[in-house]
């Protein structure tokens, strides 16, 4: 193997990345859709950022804690700047579910990162078009009830 690295740095991180019998344990379940229903997440990452549409929007990234999945990470996109005004409105309605389950009454969009380590409740459910991804379908403050979303709103 030809590279820049020597052998002392590969042997330091040696036991922290294990040897292939390791990797062939890894646990199957990673690679298995998250289970449908209520988990307790973290607001893990919030960015906003272009897609490749071209159309900016905020990406969330929420870590499950949840027995069912623990550690498991849901990704979900808010279309925030679509040309579509309905697609814009439902990304804003979902926002306002998001910053209400985390107990806030409001959260501008530059103000993100108060929401950060946030823990709520998200309520997964298959696709419509693929039943191996998963929505959220709504959100839910760890003590309360739910804001979802109406099923008609989704695209999906």
């Amino acid at each position: 193997m030809n590279n820049e690295y020597s052998d002392d740095l590969f042997s330091e991180i040696e036991d922290s990345f294990g040897q292939a019998s390791d990797i062939a344990a890894a646990d199957e379940n990673d690679f298995q859709p998250i289970p449908e229903g209520w988990h307790t997440a973290e607001i893990d990452q919030i960015e906003v950022k272009r897609a490749k549409s071209g159309n900016v929007g905020m990406s969330l990234t929420f870590r499950i804690l949840s027995d069912l999945a623990p550690g498991r990470l849901h990704f979900h996109w808010l279309n925030a700047a679509h040309p579509e005004p309905k697609v814009r409105a439902m990304a804003a309605k979902d926002w306002a579910r998001v910053v209400r389950a985390a107990g806030l009454d409001e959260c501008p969009a530059r103000e993100c990162a108060k929401l950060l380590g946030k823990i709520i409740q998200i309520k997964l459910a298959a696709r419509k078009d693929d039943a191996s991804e998963r929505r959220i379908v709504a959100y839910s403050p760890i003590e309360g009830a739910g804001y979802g979303a109406d099923d008609d709103d989704l695209p999906f």
